[in-house]
């Protein structure tokens, strides 16, 4: 699949290093709330306090991760059996509409802002799938608003999908929504690019910018 941008949710700076490291290797895109310290004498293994409050990004750049596109989040506990420890970014990645993985030693009982469990060598799967799925609403919608385009052409909504992704070149990590199907007239085409921008801004994830175009299927 195209590369994810997961965003790490940590009880303190630097603490799903594991996690990170795992995410890097599948290729997705990591981004945290907090600044990465490498070890060195101004790091918290160099005897700074792990548990002192600690400011975002937002706060110290000026910057947050959602502020543009996040596919999913990672609640990572980097302590066992530390589930309801405080987790920096949670709230505000459940606002932006971001859905949320938690890591767990054991799946089972997750709070109602959690959309998916795994345990730590499961956690780059269940990102995937709670990205994919949570694309299937906006996808679902988009079939929607062009079914009265594609009907009278005898194409079948649910012949045309869409994938969602990040690209990094354009300023402020336009999301660009690749959308296949049979071949259709450009007026149409171009109305569905339309059609799949607005879905995703109604399904109220938060982006700076989007952009859409249309590929036949060969």
């Amino acid at each position: 699949m195209s590369p994810l941008t997961v965003l790490l949710l940590e009880s303190r700076p630097d603490g799903a290093a594991v996690e990170a490291e795992r995410l890097a290797a599948a290729g997705h895109r990591v981004a945290r709330c907090h600044e990465h310290r490498p070890a060195g004498p101004d790091s918290a293994s160099a005897g700074s306090d792990p548990d002192a409050w600690t400011p975002c990004t937002a706060l110290t750049h000026g910057t947050c991760p959602l502020d543009s596109w996040v596919d999913v989040a990672l609640l990572a506990h980097d302590v066992p059996g530390s589930r309801h420890e405080p987790a920096n970014g949670l709230g505000c990645a459940v606002r932006a509409g971001v859905p949320v993985v938690e890591q767990v030693d054991a799946e089972g009982d997750p709070d109602p802002w959690i959309d998916r469990q795994a345990t730590r060598d499961r956690v780059v799967d269940a990102c995937e799938v709670a990205a994919v799925e949570s694309y299937a609403p906006i996808v679902e919608r988009l079939r929607e608003t062009a079914a009265p385009l594609l009907e009278p052409l005898g194409v079948d909504p649910a012949d045309v999908d869409a994938t969602f992704e990040v690209d990094g070149a354009i300023a402020d990590g336009a999301v660009v929504i690749r959308i296949t199907g049979p071949e259709l007239p450009g007026r149409v085409a171009e109305a569905l690019s339309e059609r799949a921008i607005a879905a995703l801004r109604d399904s109220g994830r938060r982006m700076r910018t989007a952009d859409a175009g249309y590929q036949p299927r060969a």
